[in-house]
């Protein structure tokens, strides 16, 4: 069940569940390096990880390796990728194309099909502070391990959902609060702003669009307490509003509501991002560290979570004079 909208969170972009870390010396003598990528989620019935193989040998063409998939993908009766959860016995995983559930590869270098990855069994009930541990085993080399806590729900103490915002005055804050469990450590929030604009002309031609704001991007939790608190200015609401908008004289407007979703994901993230900006600097080593917490092996092998409040609407004195006469919307024709 993919019932939240992700904003996109900034290190994934760093770190994407689709893509294949190839920041390591290609052209050496042959080596067998697993290479393991997922974020795995209680909040979906399917989760998958990724396992490719990072190898060329001497005189090779990268970019023909990339494009062929018997290059990125160990034959299947190859390697055994297994699923353990605490200290139950692990669980063999299947092989599937991720096309087949409507995952689809980027295009780029790395071939796009088929999109091979490995989904967790369905009878695997994943919750919130279970210990899981990956584990690749290719005949005559040493198994490749990842191991990372799952985050628990992500559950909003304010706003709640149906709830009235006061956002008119621009000189206050808006408090988001939530809590979490501490394998949690950088989280992603975003407001998701739903739009109604009417023709001038014929009102019941109208479509109603959805505005994303990313509220804060890679938020650190300031303290290990399991109760999180971002302040945004209200100003802030209004200066993306504004911007995210056109003036158009052939249409009217209407606010009609907002969700606050917030993203969180595992101290994976967190150190892998810390090591990308200690040696990012004008003044680092030429040489950059990969992270991985992948032993006998590369990648990424995290966490996230989600939860959101939802149906919010605007209320308090002043909110209908701010949205049509402010001076960030008052050109946008709300009414």
């Amino acid at each position: 069940m993919r019932q939240f909208t992700f904003s996109g969170l900034a290190f994934l972009l760093i770190f994407t569940f689709f893509s294949c870390n190839d920041d390591f010396e290609l052209e050496a003598p042959y080596a067998d390096i697993p290479v393991v990528n997922a974020y795995l989620d209680i909040n979906e019935d399917d989760n998958f990880v990724r396992v490719q193989k990072a190898f060329l040998g001497a005189g090779g063409n990268a970019i023909i390796s990339a494009a062929t998939p018997d290059s990125l993908y160990y034959n299947e009766e190859g390697v055994i990728v297994s699923f353990g959860v605490g200290n139950n016995d692990p669980v063999e995983m299947d092989l599937v194309d991720g096309a087949d559930f409507g995952i689809e590869r980027d295009t780029g270098a790395f071939a796009n099909s088929p999109n091979l990855l490995y989904r967790v069994p369905p009878s695997i009930e994943l919750d919130g502070g279970e210990e899981i541990s990956i584990t690749v085993n290719r005949s005559g080399e040493p198994d490749a391990v990842a191991q990372t806590t799952m985050i628990g729900p992500i559950d909003m103490s304010f706003p709640v959902d149906q709830a009235g915002l006061r956002l008119a005055n621009y000189a206050q804050t808006l408090s988001v609060r939530w809590r979490v469990s501490d394998a949690a450590r950088i989280f992603d929030v975003s407001m998701n702003i739903r739009v109604r604009e009417f023709d001038v002309s014929d009102p019941s031609d109208n479509i109603t669009r959805t505005l994303t704001w990313v509220m804060a991007p890679s938020f650190r939790r300031e303290s290990e307490q399991n109760l999180v608190q971002l302040q945004v200015s209200n100003e802030a609401f209004w200066q993306f509003l504004g911007n995210a908008l056109e003036e158009d004289d052939n249409v009217f407007r209407q606010l009609v509501d907002f969700d606050i979703i917030v993203t969180g994901v595992g101290m994976e993230v967190e150190e892998a991002i810390d090591l990308a900006n200690a040696n990012g600097g004008i003044t680092s080593a030429q040489s950059i560290p990969v992270f991985t917490n992948v032993e006998n092996g590369l990648g990424l092998v995290t966490s996230r979570s989600s939860g959101g409040s939802f149906n919010l609407f605007l209320e308090g004195p002043g909110a209908g004079d701010t949205l049509r006469n402010g001076v960030y919307t008052g050109d946008l024709g709300f009414q």
